[in-house]
Formats: C-alpha cells, structure tokens, sequence
C-alpha cells in the first residue's frame, strides 16, 4: 500500500485539471443566458453556445439564468406583406414580459411606400404598440417595436405589417421575456 501513496496527489491532481479544462462557460458570462437543444422525443441538453450548437432538427431554446424566461421567434426567408401579414408570432403563459419585434422591410412596388408594423395580442391582451416608416422606392428601411406588457392568461404576441403597396419582410425577430417587474425596459 505505501508503494502507492506517492502517487496518489498526482492523480488528485489530474482529476482537479481535467474538470477545469472541460469547465463550460454556462450561464454566458456575457448575456446571463442558458441555452439548450431540445429534440423531437422532447429531450432537452443544456449546450455552451461558445463551443456547441444544436443538432439538425433540434430547437434552441434559451432563457435568463436569474429567471426571466425568454421566447423567440425568428424568421429569416423573406415573406411578402401585400395586405398586410403576421411576420412573426409567439404564445407565452401569463406573466409580465417585456417585448421586442424587429423587422427588415424592402419596397417591391417601385415607389415610396408607408410602412406600419405593430405587436397585437389576442382581444383581451390587446398591445397596441407599433412603428411606421416610409420605404424608399426599391429600398429597404427596418421597424423595431418594444412593449411591456402584463397578461393575465396565455397569449399570442403578433407583429403584424401592413405596407400601402407590395413588400417583403425579413430577418425579423420577436422576443418576449420574463420580467419581474413591468417597468423593466
């Protein structure tokens, strides 16, 4: 037995540095967020975005490591809004949330064109906050809208797009997070 004592601290050693080197930066030290991979069979692996990404036909989902939980929708391809269109949507459960849509708008009528995008929510969760810009003909111009809002059930948060002539809307984004408070901005 006393031919193997020496070695022992060597091995101790060498445990203590392979769990530093293969230590994760999760939450992300930058943002506060978890971020994980969820499959089809609903399991969820937590995945340092520093060193790993999601799998094909997994979804990633992340939230805030102090509790706000954050959902998102993003949508790259472009969606033309003649009429006017949902460009991108969410459902959250009941809570306070602090929501932002993003969108890229480019003129496809030849002409200027007056652009009004607004997050809209079920009738009794109605939002009713929105931007509007006028798209140079042929142009490109980018909406963004912010609320904070407190619903009392489950809900869907819309940005609706509603061009006077034919766009496209792309690369936008819509997050809803948890707050604990609605004056958070």
């Amino acid at each position: 037995m006393r031919k193997f004592l020496p070695i022992l601290p060597l091995i101790a050693a060498c445990l203590t540095l392979g769990a530093v080197a293969v230590q994760a930066d999760v939450p992300d030290a930058t943002s506060g967020e978890i971020t994980a991979c969820l499959n089809g069979e609903h399991a969820v692996r937590i995945i340092d975005t520093d060193t790993s990404t999601c799998d094909s036909g997994e979804t990633e989902l992340s939230w805030l490591s102090r509790g706000g939980a954050v959902y998102e929708d993003h949508t790259v391809a472009a969606q033309t809004i003649t009429g006017g269109a949902t460009v991108a949507s969410i459902t959250v459960p009941a809570g306070r949330y602090v929501v932002t849509a993003k969108t890229a708008i480019e003129d496809l009528s030849g002409s200027a064109n007056f652009v009004q995008c607004g997050l809209v929510g079920d009738p009794f969760n109605t939002v009713n906050e929105g931007a509007q810009t006028t798209v140079p003909a042929n142009g490109f111009d980018s909406q963004t809208v912010h609320a904070a809002v407190e619903i009392a059930i489950s809900d869907t948060f819309e940005l609706f797009c509603n061009p006077t002539s034919s766009a496209e809307a792309a690369f936008t984004v819509l997050t809803a997070t948890s707050v604990s408070s609605r004056d958070a901005q």
